[in-house]
């Protein structure tokens, strides 16, 4: 799989009517201790609220939460993690492509996210290298086909989206040291408590 250095900087950017924001936020949180989708940043912001915005600001025009929250879609099927949440969002509103991020990933900006979105073929599944979220995710009756077949897996491990990604079409781009730190996971008190101390919360454009 070739891995494709990105531009920092570029003209325009325009994001389709058609791409359908899909927040994960259906994780137990067991190493924090209590939903990671409630955290509250310094700006007054939960985790939720703040990964809504950053689609927002991408440019998506359309956001749902996967999980058992208020508002949120729950899995079909329990226990499947996120693939299960993509399955099921799917299954209920087919959209015509995805831009999935999850609720735990807060350094994230939408300058990011554009990048993403701005490059490849439009028939590629997306995401920047080591890292399978953000996904930008196109629906079609193939991808469709392979969810389905993993999903019927008694084999939790092929239920990540690592797999998935092996058996579709899909580009990795380069990921940057800037990059990397904002594609960080929070998901213990230790590492909540460090972002908070160390990063801004303020999304830049």
């Amino acid at each position: 799989m070739a891995i494709v250095v990105l531009p920092t900087i570029y003209l325009c950017w325009v994001v389709s009517l058609k791409t359908l924001g899909v927040i994960l936020a259906g994780g137990q949180s067991k190493r924090m201790g209590t939903s990671k989708a409630e955290l509250i940043l310094p700006n007054g912001l939960t985790l939720l609220q703040h990964a809504a915005q950053i689609l927002e600001q991408t440019g998506i025009r359309q956001t749902v939460i996967s999980g058992n929250l208020e508002g949120g879609i729950p899995d079909r099927i329990p226990q499947l993690g996120p693939l299960g949440a993509i399955e099921t969002i799917i299954h209920k509103l087919n959209p015509t492509r995805m831009l999935i991020i999850p609720v735990d990933m807060p350094a994230l900006r939408p300058s990011l996210l554009r990048r993403l979105i701005a490059q490849a073929p439009k028939h590629l599944a997306r995401h920047f290298e080591d890292h399978p979220l953000p996904l930008l995710l196109p629906v079609n009756p193939l991808i469709k086909r392979h969810i389905r077949k993993i999903m019927e897996t008694s084999d939790p491990r092929k239920h990540g989206i690592h797999h998935l990604l092996d058996h579709i079409d899909s580009r990795q781009f380069h990921a940057s040291a800037f990059d990397q730190q904002q594609l960080k996971n929070i998901n213990t008190p230790e590492q909540w408590q460090q972002f908070l101390h160390k990063t801004p919360t303020t999304p830049s454009s």
